[in-house]
């Protein structure tokens, strides 16, 4: 398995021609910017010459020109234009530029060494009859580390429990088993004789079905991002396939998918004061997520046989970091 990967950090409708949007990820800053080609752009986060933030730029056709001084970075990260310097200057003055690629409504980047990896693909999504719709998921930025909700996502059973307000038809304990795979993990839960299934892959996707009424026979592919800010930090990035009739139900708001009810800080602030019960499944995830802590301590947990999944996603992480610092001699 390889710990480099490329990762989604903005919904490709979000960012129009034109525009820019700092990122964080993997406790790095960086800017993203769309330019007037329609091209998507990923450069570091602040100018060279004063350190400031390059999202508070402008583009002009492909380049990005610093709002401090007018500094002009071409998309490649080479600057083209000084204003107040002299000619030639700028030839030796770069920054870092990293490959973007957008995948079934997400934009995604590589923040590796060498040649970037080919993304995953997906049937669901590469199927011209279905749309996808990507979001990021209320509030924005969970205050936690990304792992513990990895392994939230991981276990079926916290549903039967977490979610049994929300989501009734998740009720009664799941028979889990886990295998593993090539790309990862293969999480099956079955009740009676509904079966849901989890695709792992390594390191930060999941892959199930969301069902946004479950008394019909309505069954949509999602993919599920965790993008590590930093330690303490992480968004999700969702993307969902569906008729393109039912996604344009979603744009003009006459449904709102599973997860996508607003979390303000101030809901925010009553769910962790017991002012308020959590309503929903977002509010359900974030109070049990968050709950656990930034960082929890895992050393104190008590894992019963439940807890497969998550004992082979850490022997999975365990075997991959030692690989990594084996070959770097670590």
């Amino acid at each position: 398995m390889e710990l480099e990967s490329k990762h989604p950090v903005w919904p490709s409708h979000m960012l129009a021609p034109g525009h820019t949007r700092p990122v964080r990820a993997l406790g790095e800053n960086y800017t993203l910017y769309r330019g007037d080609s329609g091209q998507a752009y990923l450069v570091d986060g602040v100018c060279p010459h004063r350190l400031t933030v390059l999202h508070a730029g402008w583009v002009e056709g492909d380049s990005l020109r610093c709002m401090y001084h007018g500094w002009k970075f071409d998309h490649t990260g080479q600057c083209i234009e000084q204003p107040a310097e002299d000619a030639g200057f700028a030839r030796d003055v770069r920054i870092r530029s990293y490959p973007v690629q957008e995948y079934a409504g997400l934009i995604y980047v590589y923040l590796g060494q060498g040649e970037p990896p080919p993304l995953p693909r997906f049937e669901e999504f590469d199927t011209p009859a279905l749309e996808a719709l990507a979001s990021v998921r209320p509030p924005g930025v969970w205050a936690c580390n990304w792992f513990q909700t990895i392994e939230n996502d991981l276990d079926p059973v916290h549903t039967s429990f977490v979610h049994r307000d929300s989501e009734p038809h998740w009720r009664g304990v799941p028979q889990v088993s886990v295998t593993q795979a090539r790309h990862g993990l293969v999480v099956t839960a079955r009740r009676g004789d509904w079966e849901r299934v989890t695709w792992y892959h390594f390191p930060c996707l999941l892959k199930l079905s969301v069902f946004p009424d479950p008394s019909g026979p309505l069954e949509l592919p999602m993919l599920l991002y965790t993008l590590p800010v930093d330690d303490e930090q992480c968004m999700f990035l969702v993307s969902l396939a569906m008729a393109p009739a039912l996604a344009q139900k979603v744009r003009n708001g006459d449904i709102v998918p599973p997860g996508q009810v607003p979390l303000t800080p101030q809901i925010i602030s009553d769910l962790f004061s017991g002012d308020r019960r959590p309503q929903g499944i977002t509010e359900e995830d974030y109070l049990i997520m968050v709950g656990q802590g930034v960082n929890a301590d895992r050393s104190r947990e008590k894992l019963g046989k439940s807890d497969a999944a998550i004992v082979l996603l850490r022997d999975l992480w365990r075997r991959a970091v030692g690989a990594q610092l084996a070959e770097s001699g670590g």
